[in-house]
């Protein structure tokens, strides 16, 4: 039987968990916590069972800066949809590039979503693009949009039917979870460059909740959108996620 007194006790070693993973997101440090902030891409496979909170590399996103840039005619598509150059893009598809073709395990909507460009979004979807198709870290393209503070791609995506509590293997976070993580690392320098957008991503958490989103989802066994959403000490978040539960 669990008394009071254990109750308490693992409020507060919960608590002090949660300042730990802000802790590390805003260092960028390794900790022996069980929770790993790495800026790479993953290898294949699964993780090791640690709660891992991975954001994609700096340079072309683990690929080392002199690495040549991947010149098949999917590298172009998947180029041309992170540089928001619809001209090239269609270019591509009209000569048969499968929109779903990938680069480094990206495709081109996942690029699309995180630089925001909704042209290019709305022509990889009434071409087909798979929605819910994962990049090497398990993240959906919606993820990846929620990551880089991106509110109308964030919304077109959940109006083609993205998936609002997608978590992937191996790291299985939401894109509530990745629009948080986003938040925290846009606080300060990040080798991604991504910036605050705190009133996009505010948007961004109201149009994921009123589409489904669920802030008490832990998939990672350890951690929800709700629980990071108080470390993180944004009244609006608590309020909105406290009334989504």
């Amino acid at each position: 039987m669990i008394t009071r007194r254990r109750v308490v006790f693992l409020v507060i070693l919960g608590t002090l968990a949660l300042v730990s993973v802000f802790a590390i997101i805003q260092t960028g440090r390794i900790a022996g916590t069980g929770l790993r902030v790495v800026v790479s891409e993953p290898p294949p496979g699964k993780s090791s069972g640690t709660f891992v909170m991975r954001v994609p590399g700096s340079q072309a996103d683990g690929v080392a800066a002199d690495t040549a840039p991947d010149e098949t005619p999917a590298g172009q598509l998947v180029a041309a949809a992170r540089a928001g150059d619809i001209t090239r893009l269609e270019q591509l598809v009209v000569e048969g590039v499968s929109v779903d073709a990938a680069s480094g395990g990206y495709r081109a909507l996942h690029r699309a979503a995180e630089a925001g460009s909704i042209p290019v979004l709305e022509v990889l979807v009434v071409e087909g693009a798979e929605i819910d198709a994962t990049d090497p870290s398990g993240n959906t393209a919606l993820t990846r949009a929620a990551l880089f503070g991106q509110a109308d791609a964030v919304a077109l995506l959940l109006n083609v039917g993205a998936d609002p509590n997608a978590h992937a293997e191996p790291e299985n976070q939401t894109p509530l979870m990745g629009l948080l993580l986003g938040w925290q690392l846009g606080r300060s320098e990040n080798p991604l460059g991504i910036l605050p957008r705190e009133e996009e991503r505010l948007t961004a958490a109201r149009t994921l909740v009123a589409a489904g989103a669920n802030p008490g989802l832990a998939p990672t066994g350890m951690f929800s959108a709700a629980m990071l959403a108080d470390a993180l000490g944004v009244e609006e978040l608590r309020t909105l996620f406290a009334e989504a539960e």
